[in-house]
């Protein structure tokens, strides 16, 4: 099959996602982007731009596959004469619903943020398939949706989106294969790769590895994008935590993240939103002892019960519960467990589902 593959925001984990799915899928698959970049803007215009690039086409693909930073109802309404009939998938990585703003958001402050939302609930409505990346996530939005639409003064289309919660379907993210030997550590290796960003809440982490750093020995890896903007918290961590940093910053190839992420320990996660968590998984996969808040996508992946020292409900727990992993690694049983729940996330596993519902959307 010809499938091509619609980003409006080509960076970051969706264009991992991207890229990985191109590579590890049997069909041929194009990728057609915009950079990852004015994300407001990109929901509200990039069909725009991208429907006229489409113009230029001459191959018809099979099938579409766009996800969630696209209003999918102006694109298809747009498409080359004769590509009326091509199915689509919409696929959800993150809604604009549910995911926390920032303060600084005028958009939040005056009350219009649920703008968003409706684009891209209006997109799975013409979409033939819609997929979320974790189920976690396909219920905090329906619920979410439900309770918006049933504040609209009438017509409210809420037996629509009961038809489209049923029909959705959840298409986890494939995760590669890291493939490394794990290292043995002599001093405890503390790990943060995730966006240097508010909703990553790194002020618990931060804050904790302050208050301990007299207390107990480790080493600090950091790693992750950062915006022109990005919480100060960074900038007080690399002065007051200087002596026990191993790398600081983004990296820009796979193969120094694999090998950074592969000489960590302990991946304390303190974040206020994650729909599916790729950081997390690869982290796992090295050897990682992950610490998780005990909400999000993280009991959907992991059994709460089964490990119950790496999950905590409250900040307190959290700065307890580092302490102790520090301290003392968990068992390689435990370790073990993990690693194997987290390789059924691979690309080579997943990849199968993809591809089969792909080939169950083909037009004969």
């Amino acid at each position: 099959m010809k499938i091509l593959l619609i980003e409006a925001y080509y960076g970051g984990s969706h264009k991992l996602w991207a890229d990985q799915l191109k590579g590890f899928s049997k069909h041929d698959i194009e990728i057609l982007s915009l950079p990852a970049r004015h994300w407001k803007w990109r929901m509200e215009g990039a069909a725009i731009e991208l429907a006229n690039q489409l113009k230029s086409y001459h191959d018809k693909p099979d099938l579409i596959l766009a996800t969630s930073m696209l209003d999918l109802n102006f694109l298809k309404s747009n498409l080359p004469k004769g590509w009326g009939s091509i199915p689509c998938i919409y696929y959800m990585h993150e809604n604009q619903l549910t995911y926390p703003t920032s303060s600084n958001d005028e958009d939040k402050k005056q009350g219009r943020d649920y703008h968003y939302g409706m684009i891209q609930f209006k997109s799975m409505l013409s979409a033939d398939q819609v997929c979320f990346n974790s189920n976690f996530h396909k219920q905090e939005f329906f619920a979410a949706l439900k309770k918006l639409l049933s504040r609209l003064p009438d017509y409210s289309p809420l037996e629509q989106m009961n038809q489209l919660s049923v029909e959705s379907m959840v298409l986890n993210v494939g995760v590669r294969d890291p493939k490394l030997p794990m290292q043995k550590n002599t001093v405890p290796v503390v790990l943060w790769n995730h966006r240097w960003e508010y909703d990553k809440n790194p002020e618990l982490f931060f804050r904790s590895l302050i208050n301990i750093k007299e207390e107990l020995d480790f080493k600090l890896i950091v790693l992750g994008s950062k915006a022109r903007t990005y919480p100060k918290i960074f900038n007080e961590a690399q002065k007051e935590l200087s002596s026990n940093i191993f790398h600081w910053g983004y990296v820009e190839t796979e193969e120094e993240y694999l090998q950074l992420i592969n000489q960590s320990d302990i991946l304390p996660v303190t974040s206020n939103q994650d729909f599916f968590g790729i950081s997390i998984i690869e982290s796992i996969l090295t050897g990682a002892t992950p610490l998780l808040p005990n909400r999000l996508v993280y009991p959907e992946h992991f059994d709460t019960k089964q490990h119950k020292n790496l999950f905590y409900e409250s900040e307190a727990e959290f700065h307890n519960k580092l302490k102790e992993l520090i301290r003392n690694p968990i068992q390689e049983t435990q370790k073990n467990s993990l690693i194997n729940k987290a390789k059924e996330y691979l690309w080579s596993r997943q990849i199968t589902y993809y591809d089969q519902l792909f080939e169950s959307l083909k037009i004969e």
